[in-house]
């Protein structure tokens, strides 16, 4: 008996802690952030009370916007160790990009560059490209006149994200440059935007860019449209082109270049099918193109005999 009114007592005991400690968390300490007349902390929401990192952000946040605090996150960003960190960090704040800010970020990466020696090519490319989306005119007269202008990094990287945001305009700007002033490299930027965005409207550019261009850029257009159509939808554009070629002409120079590519990656795509025979693969058909163009196309990886 004596035992069994001990464990009444200390489940009262309990119960009454219990009660007591939902009272003080109810009443003035809402979650609205205010504190109670008795001095008691309110009742936090969870993200509020989530750690702060270094750079002034909530962790798993989005950084700050204000100038100081943006640099202080591409500072942290551009200097995390791990790539795949580095990564995580940097498309973070390439969803900060603005066109008041941007330069801001890039001002910060070139002091990495130019003070500790870091240059992340892949992590820029993708700065850049964001830029070009949300400031394409802008940043575009800027580095024409800032920088090294003979190297085109920064520019044919704004021109692919503003083409891919804005096709009409990237094209139009791309148009009103001197010869002299669009290299392959720029044309070749606008093209992949735009097929980012619409794959029809860069096949079409494509007809209309110097011979010697379209057969230099039209491999890089295969991999957007493959991105855009799949590989299937890919071959279906390219023999419509083929199609709608004059009778008894023979098709443009860029459209065997760019079956020339296409056939690659179909033959590539074979050579990893023969050693995952268990994943299911697409039945692809170059048959009407072969016709055209004939079944040379370069040898997967692996195939070469040494």
């Amino acid at each position: 008996m004596i035992k069994t009114r001990e464990r009444l007592v200390w489940v009262v005991v309990v119960l009454a802690v219990v009660v007591w400690g939902s009272l003080r968390g109810g009443g003035d300490g809402g979650t609205d952030g205010k504190i109670s007349e008795g001095g008691r902390k309110p009742n936090v929401a969870p993200s509020a009370g989530r750690d702060r990192g270094e750079d002034g952000g909530l962790r798993g946040e989005r950084p700050p916007r204000d100038e100081e605090g943006l640099r202080k996150y591409a500072n942290h960003a551009l200097s995390a160790p791990s790539r795949t960190e580095r990564f995580k960090r940097v498309m973070i704040m390439v969803d900060e990009v603005t066109p008041d800010n941007w330069q801001t970020i890039w001002t910060e990466y070139i002091r990495q560059s130019l003070a500790e020696g870091r240059f992340h090519e892949a992590e820029w490319g993708l700065f850049m490209n964001r830029v070009g989306e949300v400031a394409g005119p802008d940043a575009m007269e800027y580095f024409t006149h800032n920088g090294q202008n003979e190297y085109t990094f920064n520019r044919r990287e704004i021109l692919a994200g503003w083409a891919a945001q804005d096709p009409q305009g990237a094209w139009r700007w791309l148009q009103s440059q001197p010869d002299d002033k669009r290299p392959p490299e720029f044309w070749q930027s606008v093209l992949n935007g735009a097929a980012a965005k619409d794959p029809k409207i860069a096949l079409g550019w494509l007809a209309e860019a110097p011979a010697e261009i379209a057969v230099r850029v039209a491999p890089a257009i295969v991999g957007s449209q493959i991105q855009a159509d799949g590989m299937a939808g890919t071959i279906a554009s390219l023999e419509e082109m083929v199609a709608a070629t004059p009778q008894g002409q023979q098709p443009a120079p860029f459209l065997a270049a760019f079956y020339k590519e296409l056939a690659s990656r179909v033959s590539r795509m074979k050579w990893l099918g023969a050693a995952y025979p268990d994943v299911p693969a697409a039945a692809l058909d170059l048959g009407k193109l072969e016709a055209v163009f004939g079944s040379g196309a370069p040898q997967p990886p692996g195939s070469v005999q040494r």
